[in-house]
């Protein structure tokens, strides 16, 4: 077999492998931005600031430490990270502020045994605050691996601001949302927005980092 002809196999097999990746992770599926409302409960959390890019490791952690903890609890909280700063608008991109953890024994979902207070008094890093109640758009995509994450995350965000935007809603949000479950297969990513979110926007106790400076378009 010519050079050529071995490597235009060699291309179409990778075309297939990459297509079927693709298809089996949902890549390129439409996403469907929905509008939603939260119910309270509590949340227990601890503050990240640093490069949104290198978080992996730091959620991972929070993950393992908390799984510890909660056992038989695992399939009642979900895990979430709210994201203060927007990746395109910081100057120091390390910076940027962050919480993760988990939301549990929201209304009229299961209660947890879990003790949180009492985990946080053990492990100085972590506290706890009540979840209001939140109004919020989003979409839904599957959680099957990292790379597939990041890739829905890629797509994900400016779908969902173009709804916001195109509602007149992202000037009424503060953060972005993202909501882990693990035994679902599955995240959301949303804005909340309304007069709950006040009492979610100081959470990381970190001063707002600086801006870049906003473009204004070019006039003739």
């Amino acid at each position: 077999m010519a050079i050529r002809e071995i490597i235009l196999v060699l291309a179409a097999l990778i075309i297939i492998v990459l297509s079927f990746a693709a298809h089996k992770n949902k890549i390129f599926a439409k996403i469907q931005v929905i509008d939603v409302d939260f119910s309270d409960g509590s949340i227990l959390y601890k503050i990240y600031q640093g490069d949104y890019s290198k978080i992996s490791s730091f959620f991972d952690k929070t993950v393992s430490e908390i799984n510890n903890e909660i056992k038989e609890d695992a399939k009642k909280v979900k895990f979430f990270g709210i994201y203060y700063d927007d990746p395109a608008k910081i100057k120091n991109p390390n910076e940027s502020r962050a919480i993760v953890g988990i939301i549990y024994n929201q209304v009229n979902k299961p209660k947890v045994s879990f003790d949180a207070e009492d985990f946080a008094r053990r492990h100085s890093e972590y506290k706890t605050a009540p979840m209001p109640e939140l109004d919020a758009f989003g979409a839904f995509f599957p959680l099957l691996s990292k790379t597939s994450m990041m890739l829905h995350i890629a797509r994900g965000y400016p779908a969902i601001k173009k709804y916001g935007a195109e509602k007149n809603l992202m000037s009424k949000t503060k953060f972005s949302l993202e909501i882990y479950s693990f035994t679902e297969k599955k995240f959301f990513i949303c804005f909340p927005h309304g007069d709950g979110i006040e009492n979610l926007a100081n959470l990381s106790g970190i001063a707002k980092p600086e801006y870049k400076a906003e473009t204004k378009p070019k006039t003739e």
